[in-house]
């Protein structure tokens, strides 16, 4: 089904007649993550033509459970969020202070409206209808002290983000834009934010390595070194690539004390990805550092921990002994010293030195679909996957790995190799 703007008005006025998320997915036959997509191409076709003066976004989504408790999201513009009282909350979802009480309230910065310039919160509340219904646990109280009264419980509203003095590593390498579309991205964009909800990092560092796009041309399908390809839209690539860039920095932004970006090229890119790193680092320089090289290889230091760059087509049997002679003063301040790679398209985890200052070498897996090359080659038993690293001063404390899994509204994500 294609997003046009004929399905995008029927979306518009079905929601405007009353229609929940659920409602309009059981409708189109959507998949969650693809009704968040719709609602943020809703978004960003309507707020380029239309002033929007409330508060209040008209887009949003809503899913009611069977005990009468709901869960709501809504972008809103609000210059402080955080001051919003209970009752506040609640009247700019739409919701009757008196018959609804507000269990949680979260939210997270999404750039600024393109008209007022005020900044965008994207909210999101969990409610539940206000009862007079007494439970088990209101009996045991009356029973175990008949001075307390019987009262509802009193909810208290999830705000807190828990700090830590821990670093992100977020290796984005073999994306291949043209082939994987925003709709693929955007599945491990939400399961990155559902991670990283509640934490606050010292430090977040976002590597792209190379073959962010399929095609290194805009006006024909060709890797690098003019090795043909299968046609893909080059065009389309481009924005695609964007739009995931700049959601990605909106969901990391409010989660980082810092934010780095690095990047090296690919065999399928390595022109391309760098004008389009240049691009992003002119746009987003307030909100990040950004370390852009023309070489293969680039070196980088958090804490004590050494990271090595490169895509993995060039020089990958040798970073171990390139590491310790390129960069002898940062291997020598370093405790732990790990390289990471991509380009063969599967997850492979290996010391490449035998001794006790070796490197850990991290080849990274990727998000893109099968195409027909690997196809037809049997390179199909990869599992595509996005590696999200954990650091602190002095070495990697965990691994967790995100899947293209759908998304549902309830469910907490759950992580079961993670390391």
């Amino acid at each position: 089904m294609k997003y046009d703007n004929n399905f995008l008005n029927r979306i518009k006025q079905d929601r405007q007649d009353g229609l929940t998320q659920s409602d309009l997915m059981e409708r189109y036959n959507l998949t969650h993550t693809q009704i968040k997509y719709v609602y943020r191409l809703l978004h960003n076709r309507d707020t380029d033509t239309n002033s929007n003066s409330d508060d209040q976004f008209e887009f949003g989504s809503v899913t009611r459970n069977s005990d009468g408790s709901v869960v709501a999201n809504k972008l809103i513009s609000l210059n402080q969020a955080q001051n919003l009282s209970d009752t506040d909350i609640l009247t700019i979802f739409g919701y009757d202070p008196d018959s609804f009480k507000l269990n949680s309230f979260s939210y997270s910065a999404w750039g600024k409206d393109k008209e007022t310039g005020q900044p965008l919160v994207s909210a999101k509340i969990k409610i539940s209808p206000v009862t007079n219904t007494v439970t088990t646990n209101d009996f045991i109280n009356v029973i175990n002290n008949q001075v307390d009264p019987i009262s509802q419980p009193d909810f208290q509203r999830q705000t807190a983000t828990q700090s830590t003095d821990q670093s992100l590593v977020l290796p984005l390498f073999d994306m291949h834009f043209g082939i994987t579309d925003l709709e693929v991205a955007y599945t491990y964009l939400c399961h990155l934010e559902d991670l990283i909800s509640d934490k606050q990092y010292k430090n977040v560092v976002l590597i792209f390595g190379g073959d962010t796009f399929h095609s290194d041309f805009m006006t024909k399908t060709q890797t690098a070194k003019n090795t043909q390809l299968d046609h893909v839209d080059n065009k389309q690539a481009l924005q695609d690539a964007t739009d995931f860039f700049d959601d990605l920095i909106r969901i990391v932004n409010s989660h980082a004390d810092h934010i780095d970006v690095l990047a090296v090229g690919g065999n399928h890119d390595f022109d391309k990805q760098y004008l389009f790193m240049y691009a992003m680092s002119i746009k987003w320089q307030k909100f990040a550092d950004f370390h852009l090289t023309t070489e293969t290889r680039q070196y980088f230091q958090i804490g004590h921990v050494m990271l090595a760059i490169l895509h993995g087509d060039q020089a990958l049997n040798k970073i171990a002994n390139l590491m310790s002679t390129e960069q002898p003063q940062m291997w020598a301040d370093c405790t732990s010293r790990i390289a990471l790679s991509g380009h063969f398209h599967k997850n492979v985890i290996k010391q490449v030195a035998n001794n006790d200052d070796g490197v850990m070498l991290y080849q990274c897996s990727t998000i893109k679909p099968n195409d027909n090359y690997e196809q037809d080659r049997g390179f199909t038993m990869s599992c595509h996957k996005l590696e999200v690293f954990t650091l602190n001063d002095h070495r990697v404390t965990s691994i967790n790995y995100l899947y293209n899994d759908p998304l549902t509204e309830t469910d907490t994500l759950t992580l079961d190799d993670a390391i």
